[in-house]
C-alpha cells in the first residue's frame, strides 16, 4: 500500500529525529491563541480544516472509494450549538457513527471533520483505502493504487505530503495477539 503522512507541517522544521521543532497549533481549541507571533484566527482554522478534507477526498475519488469502515473509534465531547461552524449535520454523525459501519463518502468526510476538531478519533478503513487521524492534526492516508497525480493537487492546497512506510495506526498481526491476551 502507498502510504502517506499529509500534514500542515513544514518537513524541513524537523529535527533530524523527526521531531517538529516550530511552534504551531494543533487544535481546532488552539482559534484566537497566538503562535510564532500570529493569532489563529477562526477563518485561518477553517482553511487548514478545508484543506485536510478536500485531500481526502481526492484520494476518496482517485481510488474511486464508495464506503470506509470505521475500523476503531473513540468518542469524545459532542459538539455544541456553541461551537465554531457548528451544525446538526456533525452532531447528528457524532451520534450515529460507530464501530464496523460503513460511511459513504459524504459521511467519511463529516466524520474526518470530526476527528480533526477532536470530537472523536477515528480510524478509517477498507481493502483498498484507508484514513488514519493522529495526534496534533497529524493524518494518514494509503492507498492501494498509487496517487502520483493527487500528490501535487494536495500540495497545492497548502499541505505537505511525506512518503512513509505505514502508518503508525495500522494493526499488525503481534497487535492483535495482544488484545486476544
Amino acid at each position: 500500500m502507498y502510504c502517506y503522512r499529509i500534514t500542515k507541517y513544514n518537513p524541513k522544521f524537523r529535527d533530524t529525529s523527526g521531531v517538529y521543532k516550530k511552534d504551531e497549533w494543533i487544535s481546532y481549541s488552539d482559534i484566537s491563541h497566538t503562535f510564532e507571533g500570529e493569532v489563529l484566527s477562526a477563518e485561518n482554522y477553517l482553511n487548514v480544516e478545508e484543506a485536510y478534507i478536500e485531500a481526502i477526498s481526492l484520494f476518496i475519488n482517485a481510488t474511486n472509494m464508495d464506503a470506509l469502515s470505521v475500523a476503531a473509534l473513540e468518542k469524545y465531547e459532542a459538539p455544541k450549538k456553541t461551537d465554531y461552524w457548528y451544525s446538526q449535520d456533525l452532531l447528528d454523525t457524532y451520534h450515529a457513527i460507530g464501530i464496523n459501519q460503513d460511511l459513504d463518502s459524504k459521511t467519511v468526510l463529516v466524520a474526518a471533520r470530526l476527528a480533526l476538531r477532536k470530537y472523536l478519533w477515528c480510524k478509517l478503513e477498507s481493502e483498498n483505502m484507508f484514513v488514519h487521524f493522529g495526534h496534533d492534526y497529524y493524518m494518514y492516508i494509503g492507498s492501494k493504487k498509487k496517487p502520483t497525480h493527487i500528490i501535487p493537487q494536495i500540495e497545492s492546497l497548502g499541505l505537505f505530503v511525506e512518503k512513509i512506510d505505514e502508518s503508525p495506526y495500522m494493526q499488525t498481526a503481534s497487535d492483535n495477539e495482544s488484545d486476544e491476551n
